[in-house]
């Protein structure tokens, strides 16, 4: 009788052993795919697989995509879409020399970018933060989300933010400014009477009329965004490694009090791109790559216009804070918020160069 008793006990000791250890080893394999997560990827093969999860996961954001279909663009040649964007026509002032063109860009995009483009994003914010949408990633369960997080801070540092970046937009590249003015300009003087090298990505199909500057120029699309993609990536590896130089290294301490200013927001939105130190290592190598670059990769005026508002515009578009529609906006907001992750502008670059953020830092976003 006793033994008939004791059977039922040892088979709910067995049973409650054998869950305890089956929630043991579960927690283990959580343990163990947690500590997978948080590996600082190292090694070439831990780069591989973390840049795979990173793809499942930033795949479908806009930017993304947008990348995508002009790879194929660039590298497809068949269809009749890609067929029919080979070549662009543009009535542009030709007439000009080059340092002039380039020096009214660098002046009049701060107006732009600071007074128009800054102004709508500051103005959008409070409304893009409350539209929400129903999303799934890969690797949790199906909810909604916001476009942007919410706002940090109070309303009243937002708008001192906003309001001292509207503040002397003409300041807005004025080490560019006065680099290709001390520079640039006594070599376009001397070259002047050359209008070759003013375009030589173009070709005019209009004579020079010299009673107007203006002049029909036909563009070479797939050429023309083949060097806006290098110029891209060498701003990034030039820039990127300045800015892991600042966190890290040997020239850390010496750096980061130029660059900790920018780091006094935690959370990113559009005017935080304008918090920040002149003196800031990143800062003035990006004036330096404005001024300088076009020439270095011997592309013509207007590529190398494109290429500087094109890098300008992203660094704002990375500061929105919208982490759920843009890759770069998600990629920059891990680099405010731990500081040792995201050097780099571009998740390409940083795959290889820099130090990703952790799938479990991505998803605690």
């Amino acid at each position: 009788m006793i033994s008939h008793q004791q059977k039922p006990f040892q088979t709910n000791s067995q049973n409650g052993k054998s869950q305890h250890q089956h929630q043991s080893k579960s927690q283990a394999n959580d343990a163990c795919q947690e500590s997978m997560r948080n590996l600082p990827y190292t090694s070439w093969q831990q780069k591989f697989h973390i840049a795979a999860q990173h793809l499942r996961y930033q795949l479908f954001r806009m930017d993304a995509v947008l990348a995508i279909v002009l790879a194929a663009y660039l590298f497809v040649d068949q269809g009749p879409l890609f067929c029919t964007m080979n070549t662009i026509r543009l009535n542009l002032p030709t007439g000009y020399s080059r340092v002039t063109l380039e020096l009214f860009n660098l002046i009049l995009f701060g107006f732009f970018e600071r007074w128009i483009v800054l102004y709508i994003a500051h103005g959008a914010e409070e409304w893009l933060a409350t539209i929400t949408f129903t999303t799934k990633p890969w690797n949790a369960k199906a909810g909604t989300s916001a476009i942007r997080k919410p706002l940090p801070l109070s309303k009243r540092i937002r708008d001192k933010d906003f309001q001292q970046a509207q503040f002397q937009p003409w300041f807005h590249n004025k080490t560019a400014v006065l680099l290709t003015i001390a520079v640039l300009l006594p070599f376009d003087l001397i070259a002047r009477g050359n209008r070759s090298n003013y375009t030589p990505v173009c070709s005019i199909l209009q004579a020079y009329d010299h009673e107007s500057c203006w002049t029909v120029v036909e563009i070479d699309m797939k050429k023309f965004w083949k060097e806006i993609l290098l110029g891209l990536f060498l701003i990034d590896l030039v820039l990127g490694t300045a800015h892991m130089l600042s966190h890290k290294g040997p020239l850390k301490e010496v750096l980061f009090k130029y660059h900790a200013k920018h780091h006094s927001r935690h959370s990113n939105y559009s005017s935080v791109k304008y918090v920040g130190n002149p003196f800031d290592f990143e800062v003035f190598l990006t004036q330096i790559c404005f001024a300088f670059l076009p020439r270095f990769m011997g592309i013509d005026v207007w590529t190398g216009i494109f290429l500087v508002n094109f890098f300008s515009l992203q660094l704002l578009l990375e500061h929105s804070g919208c982490i759920n529609i843009f890759a770069l906006s998600q990629h920059h907001e891990m680099h405010h918020n731990y500081g040792n992750v995201a050097f780099y502008h571009f998740p390409l670059v940083e795959i290889f160069l820099g130090r990703m953020p952790s799938l479990k830092q991505l998803e605690k976003n």
